[in-house]
């Protein structure tokens, strides 16, 4: 599955032509495939699988435990200045996008703050939670703001009300198919976390196919020719 991931990444670079001219010729068409992709993708992979990433199954890090005190001290105050020199552009980012969200749409800004600090305050009432519960918890509250966004800026901008009901649709069958199985199947979470890879895989090359079929649409209305349904 890791190498899967990979070529699915890679495979984005390959896909770049299209997307750039689906954005110069139809935006509204490559921000409702956009938000879509980005939604199911966060929410039902790099979500779960954050979650468990454990730093104490590396190598390097048993490697570091048993290093000489002397050289885990220069490592530890090497990765504290890196993270200094990561964070700090991240958390000024963070504080301009929030600053820029504010003046555009102070309710969708503070929805966005109620939403993260409720999640914290659930990581923190229910620290005995293994990842896996952690994550199927986390993902209602991320589909709803992703939703929300859509909905405000799809909206507003585009008049389009339509695609974030058919983005809480497409949310909607994925958890129907992962919940269940991890409630009742004999595997639990593992049988689960098959489901959703297939079910992740299964998306994405619908997506791509979606792509591919977006640009073609425009292509034919560009030269002139009756445009296909994508």
């Amino acid at each position: 599955w890791h190498t899967l991931g990979v070529a699915c990444v890679l495979a984005e670079a390959c896909w770049w032509p299209s997307l750039q001219y689906l954005i110069e010729h139809d935006f509204p068409r490559w921000l409702i495939l956009f938000s879509t992709y980005y939604l199911v993708s966060t929410d039902f992979w790099f979500w779960p699988q954050l979650l468990q990433v454990d730093p104490e199954r590396w190598g390097l890090t048993a490697a570091i435990e048993q290093a000489p005190p002397e050289t885990r001290r220069a490592i530890e105050d090497a990765s504290a200045g890196l993270a200094v020199v990561v964070l700090l552009p991240l958390i000024a980012c963070g504080a301009a996008a929030s600053l820029i969200v504010w003046r555009e749409n102070p309710r969708l800004c503070m929805l966005m703050t109620v939403g993260y600090v409720s999640a914290m305050g659930l990581l923190l009432l229910f620290r005995n939670a293994t990842p896996r519960q952690v994550a199927a918890a986390g993902q209602l509250p991320i589909a709803g703001a992703f939703l929300f966004m859509a909905r405000e800026q799809l909206g507003a901008a585009h008049g389009d009300y339509v695609t974030w009901k058919v983005q809480a649709g497409i949310v909607v069958l994925f958890l129907a198919g992962c919940w269940p199985v991890a409630a009742f199947s004999p595997g639990g979470w593992d049988d689960e976390d098959t489901v959703a890879k297939v079910a992740f895989l299964v998306f994405h090359l619908c997506c791509k196919l979606w792509l591919a079929g977006a640009c073609r649409a425009v292509r034919a209305v560009t030269l002139g020719r009756p445009s296909p349904s994508p």
